[in-house]
């Protein structure tokens, strides 16, 4: 301990090298204390969760849980309406007949080749469309595929039609088509249909295929109503 000559006052003492040192080690105890007992607390919490699990009644501890509740949630989806069914409808024959077929088209301006006449020279753009029509029918309509030009006062418009041919020793039938279209030829020969077969080269060249058969066996049909 130094003191001063002059007076009683104790001085502070002098810097020890060791006293760092000490310092440092008993902030590392304190810390390793700490850490002591907070895992001694987390053990003793433990063991009293297991006490306090067995003292539990055994009808807890045994509870069936229910099978709705154990199975998992799934929501329900209810399945889409089904489209409401559409009725194919049905047709009878109420008459068969045996007449003439033939076959036209529509003629179009940009056409580069049109029918011939029987002396073999091709007919122009104006004679073609004289004798193929305007390319609007007779009940105000254009021609599509399934068009019939028939005549209307026999067949009124809106007839239809199934075309059969004898082919292999059975009848096919190559077209169903509705009355929808007259013209000279028909309206002479009430016993002859021409068969729409399309517009331009290509309706000419399907038309020219076709020819003109005779004989074809044509069946009227009549829908039924339900």
């Amino acid at each position: 301990m130094v003191y001063n000559i002059t007076t009683t006052k104790k001085l502070p003492e002098p810097y020890r090298p060791g006293q760092f040192f000490c310092f440092t080690y008993r902030s590392l105890r304190i810390k390793k204390e700490k850490e002591k007992n907070g895992v001694i607390k987390t053990f003793v919490s433990l063991v009293s969760v297991l006490i306090f699990l067995s003292l539990l009644p055994a009808s807890l501890s045994n509870a069936k849980i229910p099978p709705e509740l154990a199975a998992p949630i799934t929501p329900k989806t209810e399945a889409p309406p089904e489209p409401p069914k559409e009725e194919i409808p049905t047709y009878e024959v109420v008459e068969t007949l045996h007449m003439k077929v033939t076959a036209y088209y529509k003629v179009l301006k940009n056409q580069k080749r049109f029918s011939r006449k029987r002396n073999g020279r091709m007919r122009t753009y104006a004679e073609e469309r004289r004798m193929q029509g305007s390319g609007i029918t007779a009940t105000r309509t254009h021609p599509r595929p399934g068009t019939i030009a028939a005549n209307l006062e026999r067949f009124p418009a809106g007839t239809i039609f199934r075309i059969k041919q004898k082919k292999h020793g059975r009848y096919v039938v190559i077209m169903v088509g509705v009355a929808e279209d007259t013209g000279g030829s028909m309206i002479e020969n009430p016993n002859q249909l021409d068969l729409f077969m399309g517009s331009g080269e290509e309706g000419l060249k399907r038309a020219e295929t076709f020819g003109v058969r005779h004989g074809m066996i044509v069946e009227v049909l009549k829908k039924v109503e339900a």
